[in-house]
């Protein structure tokens, strides 16, 4: 997060076990944003990395998690997305990053 007076501040935030849910990676990615956003000055640029990646585990959990119907949508917007393109359908928070 680079500020106008020229103060740049880097936070991270790590996501342990790794996952690949949309949901997970926002939430992620918010909690960043509020631990560098800590100055009542204009934002002159906003940059986020995600590094590490990995691919989902084909591995099946032992205890499923209760909320399967969040899975079952990540996975509907993942094939409408490599189906279409990764800009057919988005979230509202993030639609008017998308030029």
């Amino acid at each position: 997060l680079d500020y106008t007076d020229g103060v740049r501040v880097v936070r991270s935030v790590a996501i342990e076990p790794a996952t690949a849910n949309d949901f997970a990676l926002f939430d992620a990615a918010r909690r960043a944003l509020v631990l560098a956003w800590t100055r009542r000055l204009r934002v002159r640029c906003i940059k986020l990395a995600c590094d590490r990646l990995t691919f989902p585990s084909g591995q099946l959990e032992l205890f499923a998690e209760a909320d399967s119907r969040r899975e079952r949508l990540i996975t509907a917007l993942d094939c409408i997305r490599t189906k279409y393109g990764t800009h057919s359908i988005t979230f509202g928070r993030s639609a008017c990053s998308i030029s």
